[in-house]
């Protein structure tokens, strides 16, 4: 992550804890110029993430805020190829599978060109994207509303479209992961998500270790036990959730140090 991406994370870190942040305050706390600050801020009100009143920053829709795709694949981009290379692994020839809009899976296509005949189904332009020259993989779109910012396809007519696909897989990503299952931060892309894991044989899900928190998003996925791998970077640090996974008979795969745990 350069500098520009790391300043960006830090000032949506501190204004998920201090909302309607004065921007004098902020700029001392980040530590760099005044016009160094302007800049970053303006691009984060054109992405949509903050606003700006009266002197003060805030985020949008405070903690629950999807952010923009740009934003979202640059944090912990090395974290997220290694989850998608891990879960390459899993799928064989003549597999179909769904990939969601997460950005997570994003670089899960390009571990796949050792595997032929794949049938990917999926509502991720950029999945689509790099997907579509690849000679062996057959990718199917999903129409719908085009979010910009997430860079995905929404709505009834996508969540339809999807509905016509049963595949042996799914890879996705949510916002957070706590004790009490797994949850995101927008309803458009949590009923996208719920309609690819009820057509699917095994659910894999791709969490980094920073979604891991003590206070979740708002809107429930699905509980922990509905997931068949979940795949992170580093040992989970909490005993509850580690308890779900072992009673629940999940494949925990910890990318560090290359393990797998039933």
């Amino acid at each position: 992550m350069n500098k520009r991406d790391q300043r960006l994370n830090a000032i949506i870190k501190l204004l998920q804890t201090t909302p309607d942040m004065h921007i004098g305050k902020l700029q001392r706390i980040i530590g760099c110029s005044v016009s160094t600050l302007r800049r970053d801020l303006l691009y984060l009100e054109n992405e949509g993430l903050i606003e700006r009143k009266f002197g003060k920053v805030s985020l949008v829709n405070g903690v629950n805020v999807e952010h923009s795709e740009n934003y979202r694949s640059n944090k912990n981009k090395y974290e997220k190829e290694q989850l998608c290379r891990a879960a390459a692994k899993l799928v064989q020839n003549n597999d179909a599978i769904f990939i969601d809009s997460s950005t997570t899976v994003n670089s899960l296509v390009n571990f796949l060109s050792e595997i032929s005949e794949v049938k990917i189904i999926t509502n991720n332009l950029v999945v689509a994207s790099i997907g579509q020259a690849r000679n062996n993989l057959e990718i199917f779109m999903a129409c719908g509303q085009i979010r910009t910012l997430s860079q995905s396809a929404l709505g009834l007519d996508t969540i339809d479209y999807l509905s016509r696909f049963h595949a042996h897989m799914i890879f996705f990503s949510v916002s957070s992961i706590s004790e009490d299952g797994l949850f995101m931060a927008d309803m458009s892309q949590n009923e996208v998500k719920k309609v690819m894991m009820h057509n699917s044989d095994v659910k894999v899900a791709l969490i980094d270790h920073t979604k891991f928190v003590a206070h979740q998003d708002f809107i429930k996925l699905c509980p922990i036990d509905d997931i068949d791998y979940l795949i992170t970077d580093m040992p989970i640090n909490n005993e509850t959730i580690e308890s779900q996974i072992k009673k629940a008979g999940i494949k925990l795969i910890i990318t560090k140090n290359s393990k797998i745990r039933s």
